[in-house]
Formats: structure tokens, C-alpha cells, sequence
């Protein structure tokens, strides 16, 4: 993987800024979330959102399906649901003041 920075050249090249040297596993992404545990963070590999708990204009808990089967409500400070649009849409989930789309 290659990320560029600066303007196309004459030849329709850009200076490489970063290339990995390892596949991008194990070179970047085991790396950072290795770094995100450290500080604290839970990934829930395997489990399902299937509601967004809001109030005053933030999400303050989500109701996830566990690998099991069984539902089970979580509180957090912090949530990223990175979902297609669609999904959180299915979600019906007012637009939160905090959600941010890229």
C-alpha cells in the first residue's frame, strides 16, 4: 500500500510518502489495534448491532447480539460504528449532534 502526498508530477506520478513493508496486517493495522487495546479499547469481533441508544443528541449505549445469540446492552463513553450508511440507517437512529461520515 502506498499513500501519496503533493501534486501530480510532469508524468502523472506523486512523491511516495509511505510504502509498507509487510502485508498491511501485520505491518499497520495488528500494530494500531494493538496500540487501541493498550489504551483501553474492546473490539466485539462478531457481534451485531441491533440498536443505537441516544440521548441528548449523542449515542450513550447499544444493544449488540452476541456470537451466542443473546442480546446484551453496552455503555461506553465512546462508539464508532463503522457501518455502511444504510446500516445505520436500518438502525433507526436519529441523526446524532456527534455523528461524523466520512
Amino acid at each position: 500500500m502506498e499513500f501519496w502526498s503533493g501534486p501530480l508530477g510532469e508524468a502523472g506520478h506523486a512523491e511516495a510518502d509511505r510504502v509498507l513493508d509487510a502485508p498491511t496486517k501485520e505491518a499497520w493495522i495488528g500494530p494500531w489495534a494493538a496500540h487501541l487495546v493498550g489504551l483501553g479499547v474492546r473490539f466485539l469481533v462478531g457481534h451485531r448491532v441491533t440498536r443505537l441508544r441516544t440521548a441528548r443528541g449523542a449515542v450513550r449505549a447499544t444493544v449488540v447480539r452476541t456470537p451466542s445469540g443473546a442480546l446484551r446492552e453496552i455503555e461506553a463513553d465512546w462508539f464508532v460504528c463503522a457501518v455502511p450508511a444504510a446500516q445505520r440507517y436500518a438502525l433507526s437512529v436519529p441523526r446524532c449532534a456527534s455523528w461524523t461520515t466520512h
